[in-house]
C-alpha cells in the first residue's frame, strides 16, 4: 500500500512562529508544526485527490481547453478520520500549465477562485495558523500548509474539500500531470497514512492518449465469515472495464485503494491491459473474532479503483468509486430451555436445573449465563457449571441448530427466606465475540405500555394484529389493534361518537369540564348526583368511585360510542377532544371495549386483523378486558411478562421444630453429690411448635453447659508479640494489676518464671471455670510462685462465656462441653404447641456454674435449625455438697442455717430452699445429715 508521511523537520522549527486568523483567501508563508507520529485511521487508509467538479473527473482529458483557460481543481480528501491541518505539495509542467490560484474559504471577488463551505470546503471561515502558500522556483510546484487553530471547531473532517487550486493552459496543446509529492502530509495533529490520486491536463483535441474506467456495481457487501480460517470473496467477481477514448495508452495498471487495512485484499485478472477490456475484481475480506490481528473490521470503505498509465512522461491516472460495505456476522439466535422449570424446595435446601442452549443461526459467539437468584431468593444464590462457554461448533462453522451448550445451576435457598412461590429468571447472554453485537435471550417484547418482570399476563380475544408477512404470527413491528367490534378488519374511519346526557363527571376543581382523573359515572336516574344504594346504583366509568350523593356535572365532549341512541353495557365511553364527533387522535377512551383502538405501529385502514393467543395484557384492576393496558408478547405461553428463562420454584417447609421458651420448673441450683428424686427432682419447661407442614415427632432435650468467666488478672506473656495468646505462652495471675511480672504474682502452671518487670498482656479470651464460687480466678495448690491445681483457664475464641470442644484449656481439669440432663419426644401436627417438662437429678453434675438449654433435635428433612434451640436458657448453680451458705465450705453456719429452718416446709416463713438440700419441699433430718456428712470440708 502507497501512502505518504510528514518528513519534514523544518516544519516544526517554523510553527512556533504561527498566529491565527481567518482565511479567506492566501495568507503569507510560515510553515505549521505538526509532530509527527504516523498515526492511521482506525480501519483504513484516506484518499487524497484531485477532481474537477465540473467534468467530473480527475483527470482533463481531450476536451480542447483553450490557451490560456484556467482549469479549477478541489483537493478531496476521504476517510482520512479528523484533522487539523495538512501540506501539501504539486509538481507539473509549467512549460504546459502554469499555477493561478487557491483558496479554502469564501473569496468575494467572482473572478478569483473561491471555496464555500456549501460547495464543500471544509475550513471556510475557521481560524488558522498562518501557512505556506508558495510556489516552487520555474513555477513547477505550489504548497500550501496550514493549521486548524479555531476554538470552535478545533478539527475538522477528514472527508470533504481541503482546499481548491487554479492552473492555466500556457499552450494550445497543454499536457501536464498535477502529482501530488510524497512529502504531502494530512496532520492529526500527527502524520494520517493516505493514498494520492493525481491530476492530469491534456488540452489536444485528440488526446495524446486516454481511456475511462468503470466498474459492474457502484456498491458490493460482504458478511464477513466467523472463523479466522475462512474467508469471504465477491462472487461473481466485479468487472472492471477499461474503454479507448482515442489511442489507448500502452499499459494500464489497475489497483485498488482505501481498503481495510486488516484482513483484506483486492487482485485484479489481469492485473495490467494494453488495449481496452475488461478486467475481473475480487475483494476478499476475512473472518475472526472482533479485533483479531487477521479480522476484517466492518465497515463502509470507499474503493479508488484506479487506472495508471505512463503517457508522454506524465502519469494519466483513471479512477472508478466502489462502495465496499463489510458486515460483521449475523447475531447469534438461540434457544434456552431447563430440564424442571418449577419445583419445590425446602428452605435452606438447594436444588439442580440443567440449563440447555442450541445455536439457531448466526455467530458462535461467547456467552454467559446469570440470574437474578439473590433477590428473589433474598440472598439465596444460583452457581452455574460452567458459568460461560461457546457453542459445540467445528472450526470450519457452525451447523444449526447446534449441539446444546449445558450447564449445571445449583438453586440455593436461605432458611430465612420467606416462603411462597418465587420466580427466577435466568438469561444467556452473548458478548459479541464475533457479531459484535451482545444479545441477551429470552427477553419478551412488550408492544405497548411498561411492564415490570413477573406481571401476569391474560387475553383479550379482541387483541389482534396486522399480519405483514403473513406467516400467522405476530412479529416485532407488526401493528396490534384492540377489535372493539370484533370484525377483523380495523375500522379505524367510521368510528362515529354519540351523545348521552346521563354521562356525567365529578367536577373537583370546578373549572366546568371534566380533567383526566376526574371520575366519570352513568346517572342512571339523570338526578345529577352519584346515587348507590338498594334502589339505585350508578355505574362508574372512570376514577375512583364518588361518595353517594356527590354532585354530577355535564361536558359535552363526554360521549359513547355503539349501537342505539343510549349508552349500554360495555359501550365505550370517550372524551371527544375536538368535538368532531369521531374517535381520532387526541381522544381517550375511558371505559369498554367497542372501539378498534391502535395500540402499537400504524395500520392501514380496513386492514385485516388476526389473532395471536400469545399477544396478551396486563389487568391489575381485573376490569376483564384491555382498555389502554399495557400489552406483551407472551413468547414462552405462561401467563408471565418475563425476561430471561423462568423458572417457577415453591419455597416450603415441610419441618420446621420450633422452640420458643426455657423456663425451670422448680429451682436453678442443686448441691453436688445429692441425688434427687420422684418429684423432687429439677425440671426444665421447654415450649416447642411444629412450624412444618406434616406431624413430626420431635426429641426435646436439656444439655447444661459449664460457665466461662473473666478476670482481668489473668495474663500471658506474648511471645511472639501478636497481641493474642497462644498455646504454650505463659500465663500469670497479675496480681497487684500492674501489667508486668512483679514480686507476688503467680505463675498458672509449670515453667520458669520469667525476670521481674516482664511485660505480661491481657487477652479478654482468656476466661476460667469459677468452681470456687468466688466470681476471680482461684488457686488451690501453690508451689512457690506456681499454681500447680486450681480453677481451669480457658481460651474462648468465640467469646460466647461457654465452654465447647473448639475451645483451649490452659490450665486446670477440662471440663465437660455439654451435659445431657434429660430428654424425652413429643409428636405435634401442624402449627401444634406444647410445653414439654423435663425431670432431671443433677446429683452427679459437677460444681460450677451452668446454662441449661433447652432444645428440639432435628428431624429428617428439616432445613431450619436456627430456631430448634431456645432464645432464653436457664442459669444453675451446682453448689458445694452441704454448703448452705455458698462460701465453699462446710462449717457450723450451715449446720445452723439447716437447724434453724428444721422442721419446716415450703410456704412456712421458716423455710429456706437452701437448706432443703434434697428438694423434697421439708427440712429434716435428711437435711442435717447431708450437712453433717461433709461438715470440715472446703471447695
Amino acid at each position: 500500500m502507497l501512502y505518504r508521511k510528514l518528513k519534514s523537520t523544518f516544519l516544526i522549527l517554523l510553527t512556533f512562529l504561527g498566529t491565527a486568523l481567518v482565511l479567506t483567501g492566501f495568507v503569507t508563508n510560515t510553515p505549521p508544526l505538526v509532530p509527527d507520529a504516523y498515526a492511521a485511521p482506525p480501519s483504513n487508509y484516506g484518499i487524497l485527490g484531485l477532481w474537477n467538479e465540473g467534468s467530473k473527473t480527475n483527470a482533463l482529458v481531450g476536451t480542447a481547453i483553450a490557451q490560456g483557460t484556467q482549469v479549477t481543481f478541489d483537493v478531496n480528501v476521504t476517510d482520512a478520520g479528523t484533522l487539523k491541518g495538512f501540506d501539501i505539495n504539486f509538481t507539473f509542467t509549467s512549460s504546459q500549465i502554469a499555477y493561478a490560484g487557491s483558496a479554502f474559504g469564501t473569496v468575494s471577488n467572482t473572478a478569483l477562485v473561491s471555496c464555500p463551505a456549501s460547495a464543500g470546503c471544509l475550513l471556510d471561515g475557521l481560524s488558522v495558523l498562518r501557512n505556506t502558500n508558495v510556489t516552487g522556483t520555474g513555477g513547477n510546484s505550489y504548497r500550501l500548509s496550514l493549521v486548524d487553530q479555531d476554538s470552535a471547531h478545533p478539527t475538522i473532517s477528514g472527508t470533504g474539500i481541503l482546499f481548491r487550486v487554479r492552473f492555466r493552459t500556457v499552450l494550445a496543446t497543454s499536457v501536464s500531470g498535477i502529482h501530488i509529492t510524497s512529502s504531502s502530509t494530512l496532520q492529526n495533529p500527527a502524520s494520517v497514512p493516505y493514498t494520492p490520486i493525481d491530476g492530469y491536463i491534456d488540452s489536444n483535441a485528440a488526446a495524446t492518449a486516454n481511456y475511462n474506467i468503470a466498474v459492474s456495481v457502484a456498491t458490493t457487501t460482504l458478511v464477513r465469515p466467523v472463523s479466522r480460517f475462512q474467508t469471504n470473496s465477491t462472487s461473481p467477481a466485479l468487472t472492471v472495464t477499461l474503454s479507448a477514448s482515442g489511442t489507448f495508452p500502452s499499459s494500464v495498471v489497475l489497483k485498488a485503494w482505501s481498503l481495510p487495512l486488516i484482513g483484506s485484499s483486492a487482485v485484479f485478472t489481469p492485473s495490467s491491459l494494453t488495449a481496452a477490456g475488461s478486467s475481473s475484481l475480487t475483494v476478499t475480506i476475512h473472518g475472526g473474532p472482533q479485533g483479531g490481528s487477521t479480522t476484517t473490521p466492518p465497515g463502509t470503505y470507499i474503493l479508488a479503483l484506479e487506472g495508471n498509465s505512463t503517457v508522454s512522461g506524465n502519469i494519466l491516472i483513471k479512477v472508478a468509486w466502489l462502495k465496499l460495505i463489510v458486515k460483521a456476522p449475523a447475531a447469534p439466535v438461540y434457544n434456552i430451555s431447563a430440564s424442571r422449570t418449577s419445583f419445590n424446595q425446602e428452605a435452606g435446601n438447594w436444588t439442580t436445573v440443567t440449563i440447555s442452549s442450541s445455536l439457531l443461526s448466526g455467530a458462535n459467539d461467547s456467552l454467559s449465563v446469570s440470574s437474578d437468584c439473590g433477590t428473589v431468593l433474598s440472598g439465596g444464590t444460583c452457581t452455574f457449571s460452567p458459568p460461560a462457554g461457546v457453542y459445540p461448533c467445528a472450526l470450519s462453522g457452525c451447523t444449526y441448530p447446534t449441539a446444546a451448550f449445558t450447564t449445571l445451576m445449583n438453586v440455593s435457598s436461605l432458611t430465612s427466606t420467606t416462603l411462597g412461590v418465587k420466580y427466577i429468571h435466568v438469561l444467556i447472554t452473548t458478548t459479541g465475540t464475533y457479531s459484535q453485537s451482545a444479545v441477551t435471550m429470552p427477553s419478551e417484547t412488550v408492544i405497548a405500555g411498561s411492564l415490570q418482570v413477573d406481571f401476569p399476563l391474560v387475553n383479550d380475544a379482541k387483541l389482534k394484529y396486522v399480519d405483514l408477512n403473513a406467516n400467522n404470527h405476530w412479529d416485532v413491528g407488526e401493528p396490534v389493534v384492540y377489535d372493539g367490534d370484533n370484525s377483523a378488519t380495523f375500522n379505524a374511519a367510521t368510528q362515529a361518537l354519540k351523545t348521552d346526557t346521563k354521562i356525567k363527571f365529578v367536577d373537583g376543581n370546578a373549572n366546568g369540564h371534566w380533567d383526566l382523573g376526574e371520575s366519570v359515572v352513568y346517572d342512571n336516574n339523570n338526578d345529577n348526583k352519584f346515587n348507590t344504594g338498594k334502589f339505585n346504583n350508578d355505574t362508574l366509568f372512570y376514577g375512583t368511585r364518588p361518595l353517594n350523593n356527590t354532585a354530577l356535572a355535564v361536558d359535552t365532549h363526554l360521549k359513547f360510542f355503539g349501537l342505539g341512541v343510549a349508552w349500554a353495557s360495555l359501550n365505550s365511553v370517550v372524551y371527544d377532544a375536538n368535538a368532531n364527533n369521531l374517535f381520532d387522535t387526541g381522544d381517550t377512551n375511558l371505559y369498554g371495549n367497542t372501539l378498534d383502538i391502535i395500540v402499537s405501529g400504524s395500520p392501514a385502514n380496513l386492514a385485516a386483523l388476526k389473532t395471536d393467543p400469545l399477544i396478551r395484557f396486563y389487568d391489575p384492576t381485573r376490569l376483564g378486558y384491555w382498555l389502554n393496558s399495557s400489552t406483551a408478547y407472551d413468547a414462552n405461553n405462561n401467563s408471565l411478562y418475563d425476561v430471561g428463562l423462568t423458572i417457577t420454584v415453591t419455597l416450603n417447609k415441610t419441618h420446621d421444630g420450633q422452640v420458643s421458651t426455657v423456663v425451670e420448673g422448680n429451682r436453678g441450683f442443686a448441691y453436688n453429690g445429692v441425688s434427687l428424686t420422684g418429684a423432687a427432682q429439677l425440671r426444665v419447661n421447654v415450649t416447642v411448635t411444629n412450624g412444618g407442614t406434616v406431624s413430626d415427632t420431635y426429641t426435646v432435650n436439656a444439655t447444661a453447659r459449664t460457665v466461662l468467666k473473666n478476670d482481668g488478672k489473668i495474663k500471658f506473656r506474648d511471645a511472639n508479640g501478636n497481641g493474642i495468646w497462644d498455646p504454650g505462652e505463659m500465663l500469670f495471675y497479675d496480681n497487684d494489676n500492674s501489667g508486668t511480672y512483679s514480686a507476688g504474682d503467680t505463675v498458672i502452671g509449670s515453667g520458669t518464671p520469667p525476670a521481674l518487670g516482664t511485660l505480661i498482656s491481657l487477652d479478654f479470651n482468656l476466661v476460667f471455670v469459677d468452681s470456687n464460687y468466688k466470681g476471680v480466678w482461684a488457686c488451690s495448690t501453690l508451689s512457690g510462685v506456681n499454681c500447680t491445681a486450681g480453677d481451669a483457664v480457658v481460651y474462648n475464641p468465640d467469646g460466647d462465656g461457654l465452654y465447647d470442644t473448639a475451645d483451649v484449656v490452659a490450665f486446670g481439669t477440662t471440663p465437660s462441653p455439654g451435659i445431657l440432663v434429660a430428654q424425652t419426644t413429643v409428636t405435634l401436627a401442624p402449627a401444634a404447641q406444647q410445653v414439654v417438662s423435663l425431670a432431671w437429678d443433677p446429683g452427679s453434675l459437677p460444681r460450677g456454674y451452668y446454662t441449661i438449654f433447652g432444645a428440639a433435635a432435628p428431624v429428617v428433612g428439616e432445613f431450619v435449625i436456627t430456631n430448634n434451640v431456645g432464645s432464653y436458657p436457664i442459669n444453675f448453680l451446682q453448689k458445694f455438697k452441704g454448703d448452705v451458705s455458698g462460701d465453699c465450705k462446710v462449717d457450723i453456719i450451715d449446720l445452723s442455717t439447716v437447724g434453724a429452718a428444721f422442721g419446716s416446709s415450703i410456704g412456712g416463713a421458716a423455710y429456706k430452699a437452701n437448706a432443703d438440700l434434697n428438694n423434697d419441699n421439708t427440712i429434716n433430718i435428711i437435711d442435717l445429715v447431708l450437712v453433717a456428712g461433709s461438715f470440715g470440708q472446703s471447695c
